[in-house]
């Protein structure tokens, strides 16, 4: 889930407010691991079962999200698989 900043004065709260965005468009990633079970589109399926790995990118991995509008991002939500 991604979320955007909504203009709240930082003078005067502790924190930023955030508010979801709708879900983006997979528009270019690296090549997936072979097997057919760890393609990006599981990044946006809301299953906590499943996960996109490279096909041994390591921290050459990438993934280009289209949201059809410019937003600002303040926070990501990133899982790490147990293994």
């Amino acid at each position: 889930m991604a979320c955007v900043a909504l203009g709240v004065n930082a003078a005067s709260a502790s924190f930023t407010l955030l508010e979801p965005v709708p879900e983006p468009k997979i528009v270019k990633h690296s090549v997936a691991y072979p097997g057919g079970r760890y393609g990006a589109e599981n990044l946006l399926d809301g299953r906590s079962d499943t996960e996109y790995s490279s096909d041994s990118g390591g921290t050459n991995t990438y993934v280009e999200f289209d949201f059809g509008a410019e937003v600002n991002l303040a926070a990501v939500r990133h899982v790490d698989r147990n293994s």
